[in-house]
């Protein structure tokens, strides 16, 4: 169980991390067309390499507390946005 659980998050963790380093260098670097220097360069691979820090430490810290205690308060925080926030989403499409 806990190697499937493994080579899912190894093969998910691109998909993951593109939307957030995507957003953080379109809020960090507004001029997209720009042109690229190599400051731009080095620091977009800054921010890279600090969200894969920030995500080492959170998994750190999901270690030391536990894989299934970790799964248990991420299913119950997402049950809220679930159960309350999306049908009121779907609702406001709909209308």
């Amino acid at each position: 169980m806990v190697k499937i659980f493994a080579v899912n998050l190894v093969l998910s963790f691109p998909l993951t991390v593109h939307p957030v380093n995507f957003t953080i260098e379109r809020n960090l670097f507004k001029q997209r067309y720009s042109k690229v220097t190599t400051k731009r360069k080095y620091l977009k691979n800054l921010s890279r390499l600090l969200v894969l820090i920030t995500c080492y430490w959170v998994s750190k810290l999901i270690a030391t507390i536990g894989v299934q205690t970790t799964i248990i308060i991420s299913g119950l925080t997402l049950q809220l946005a679930m159960t309350f926030v999306m049908p009121l989403v779907i609702w406001r499409k709909l209308r």
